[in-house]
C-alpha cells in the first residue's frame, strides 16, 4: 500500500506571495469577456453620437473592448483619421488619447 501524505505535500511551496498571484491571475481570467458583436445599426448610432459631439463640441465616454477587459474613456473628439481607423480624444487633463474604431463597444454623449 501507498502511503502518501496527500496535500501535505504541496502545502510547502504554497507561499503567500504565490497564493496572492494565483487568485489575482483567477480573478484576472474569471472577469474576461468575449468580443461584443457590433451590427451596422450600432455602428450608426455610434457615428452618428460621434458626429453630433463634434459638431457641438461635447464630451464623450467611450467604453472599448481590448484584450477581452473593458475599459471606459472619456473625452472631447478632436480629429477623426478614417485611413488609420481611429479617433483623437482631447482628455479633461489636457492629454491626447487615441481610440481605435474597431475597439469601440459604447458611445456616449454629455450635454
Amino acid at each position: 500500500m501507498i502511503k502518501d501524505r496527500g496535500t501535505k505535500k504541496w502545502t510547502s511551496i504554497m507561499i503567500p506571495e504565490l497564493i496572492t498571484d494565483l487568485q489575482h491571475a483567477f480573478y484576472e481570467d474569471a472577469n474576461r469577456t468575449d468580443n461584443p458583436i457590433i451590427d451596422e445599426y450600432q455602428q450608426a448610432e455610434f457615428d452618428e453620437s460621434i458626429c453630433y459631439a463634434m459638431e457641438y463640441n461635447y464630451p464623450v465616454e467611450f467604453t472599448l473592448w481590448i484584450k477581452g477587459y473593458t475599459e471606459i474613456v472619456k473625452g472631447n473628439v478632436h480629429f477623426v483619421d478614417y485611413i488609420q481607423k481611429h479617433f483623437r480624444l482631447k482628455q479633461s487633463n489636457g492629454d491626447l488619447a487615441i481610440v481605435k474604431m474597431n475597439d469601440i463597444i459604447g458611445v456616449k454623449v454629455y450635454e
